[in-house]
């Protein structure tokens, strides 16, 4: 079933329409439209929305369940599977991949979503603790990783129709969280057996919050489920406060992963209370909230410890953090909240991190 079908059902399940959804996710209802239709996708960061509106995991909506089908071509041929015996269903598999031009390197159980085959690498490959090498993953996989001194047009390319599959990276990119994570998003492309393709690429600087491709989206759901594994983080959560410390200190020492990352597995569950923002100067670059109920102002604003940064900055890395009046951020807050803020500027980078949490007043 298509993703706007899904997302179609799913509102109509739940007695919302059009116009009120649109309302909540602050786009058309035109665009809503045209997304239930398959005519526009939505970007990553407003799939997430999507799925908060809809009280379903991001995972059901990309992946979801396999029943229904969308032209009679496909209502013919899943017709005709039923009564194939398994040798034959696997010819016809092998013919999809001979004339997609891509390889079944794998022939690992079939799921219906891309973080159920995360969960299963995990598994089958006894990753208990974190955190998980993509490195090693691809080798256990029979993936080269190989890295070029050229710079390519693209972060990391998977090649997957020779003898064994390659995973080529750009040689100028050197964070090494995000190359772990590029990996693991390409190995999602090799797992996933529908992403028959010989060919795909991770984008250079795309946020992930910004894909648009269905299967680029379920490539990054996959490598989120398998870097920070929710099972795992959900239970780091539990024991510690929340704030742009902790997250740090999870990613740098226990996940290998980046600070955003593990703050973005955070609000996929806090999404009501909690949200992240980046700023220059003043300037908004990057909101990561789903189900935040409170309409955020333009830009930084004087009162809030971000813009503390701006008059009086840090010759070195440094975090500030406490409560802060609800104005700071927020336009018309409502009575009885304030916001625990944390803030962190590098001057090396030149970006503020914010993270807001609503506390209610006693």
């Amino acid at each position: 079933m298509p993703l706007g079908e899904r997302i179609l059902q799913k509102r109509k399940q739940i007695g919302c329409s059009q116009e009120t959804l649109a309302e909540r996710l602050g786009v058309t209802a035109s665009f809503v439209s045209q997304i239930e239709k398959g005519t526009r996708n939505p970007s990553y960061g407003l799939l997430q929305k999507i799925s908060f509106e809809l009280d379903v995991p991001v995972e059901y909506l990309v992946g979801g369940e396999t029943k229904g089908v969308e032209d009679p071509t496909s209502n013919l041929i899943t017709s005709v599977l039923r009564f194939l015996d398994t040798n034959t269903k696997n010819r016809i598999l092998e013919y999809i991949h001979h004339v997609t031009g891509t390889k079944r390197y794998h022939n690992f159980p079939l799921f219906d979503s891309p973080t159920q085959y995360a969960q299963y690498i995990l598994k089958r490959y006894k990753y208990n603790t974190p955190p998980i090498d993509p490195y090693k993953v691809a080798a256990l996989l029979g993936v080269r990783v190989l890295t070029t001194t050229e710079e390519l047009d693209h972060e990391g390319i998977l090649y997957k129709c020779g003898e064994e599959p390659i995973i080529l990276l750009s040689g100028d990119a050197r964070y090494e969280p995000r190359r772990k994570f590029t990996i693991a998003m390409l190995l999602g492309h090799l797992v996933i057996p529908w992403h028959l393709r010989s060919m795909f690429y991770r984008k250079k600087g795309r946020h992930s919050l910004d894909e648009e491709d269905q299967l680029g989206i379920e490539a990054r759901e996959f490598a989120g489920s398998l870097m920070i594994p929710p099972h795992m983080v959900r239970e780091d959560f539990k024991s510690i406060t929340p704030g742009l410390k902790s997250f740090e200190e999870l990613a740098y020492h226990k996940y290998g992963s980046s600070m955003l990352a593990i703050a973005q597995k955070y609000l996929q569950s806090h999404s009501r209370t909690s949200v992240l923002i980046t700023s220059e100067a003043k300037q908004f670059t990057r909101i990561y909230e789903a189900g935040f109920p409170h309409t955020l102002a333009g830009a930084v604003r004087k009162g809030s410890l971000a813009y503390s940064f701006l008059e009086n900055p840090p010759g070195e890395k440094e975090f500030r953090s406490g409560v802060v009046e609800a104005t700071a951020w927020l336009d018309l807050p409502p009575q009885g909240i304030s916001l625990y803020e944390e803030s962190l500027l590098d001057p090396s980078f030149g970006t503020t991190i914010t993270f807001l949490q609503v506390r209610k007043i006693r």
